[in-house]
């Protein structure tokens, strides 16, 4: 789904929708008004063609290791978005086709992020401004960084994009560059607790640092894949 005229002030911004409605459920005491938001559920559910079953959760146990105290309560992908009352069908639908959107004044920024911001990261950054630049702002950064662009990426890319990352990029951390609505870590474990985003996603690439050009090949190849799937995601 495609939402036009992003980045006006008077529109509620970019909204790509970047993860599905996984589970859904009501959490009641089994009165009357938590059965009725159980049926209101199963209706939005259904309104919203989602190929999902509500889960009716009584057990009040189960229902306090939400930590709710007022029902009924809504839960969609293990999160309470509602509680203390009782919702309508159009209520609950709209709930469920905003979960998992980018909500931004523009285009969203994506930040790439490794340790050292010298080479996978990178070659995201220079893919996504290649291929994705109408969809969403690329940006790269580490945890740390080194005094240039690892020189074999630099090679690669050229060879295989025509993209010299040396004239068009340089390393930086993740403070210096705008905060991201979304965030992809490389690999490596890369954790990155201060840099927060609407969504993360580890694509799990180890660092081609020190190998092959077919290594490389291969590396880059993943992450061109990567940068289109985003992009339609986003769309």
């Amino acid at each position: 789904m495609a939402f036009l005229n992003f980045g006006k002030k008077k529109d509620t911004g970019f909204k790509g929708n970047l993860t599905e409605v996984k589970s859904v459920k009501v959490l009641g005491a089994g009165c009357k008004a938590c059965h009725e938001m159980y049926e209101n559920t199963r209706k939005a559910i259904k309104n919203a063609g989602m190929d999902i079953e509500a889960e009716y959760i009584t057990d009040m146990e189960k229902v306090m290791s939400y930590s709710v105290m007022s029902m009924p309560a809504l839960v969609i992908n293990e999160k309470v978005v509602s509680f203390g009352r009782v919702l309508k069908p159009e209520e609950i639908e709209k709930m469920l086709c905003e979960t998992g959107k980018i909500k931004c004044e523009g285009k969203p920024k994506v930040a790439f992020v490794c340790v050292h911001n010298s080479c996978r990261s990178q070659i995201a950054e220079a893919l996504g401004k290649k291929f994705a630049s109408d969809v969403f702002e690329s940006y790269s950064a580490g945890t740390e960084i080194k005094d240039r662009i690892n020189p074999d990426a630099v090679r690669m890319m050229k060879k295989l994009h025509g993209t010299d990352m040396e004239k068009t990029q340089h390393s930086k951390l993740i403070t210096d560059i705008p905060k991201p609505d979304v965030v992809i870590f490389m690999g490596c474990n890369v954790s990155c607790p201060n840099l927060k985003a609407q969504y993360e996603e580890n694509w799990g690439l180890d660092d081609p640092t020190g190998q092959s050009d077919e290594v490389f090949e291969e590396t880059i190849k993943k992450i061109e894949e990567n940068i289109l799937k985003l992009r339609e995601r986003l769309l």
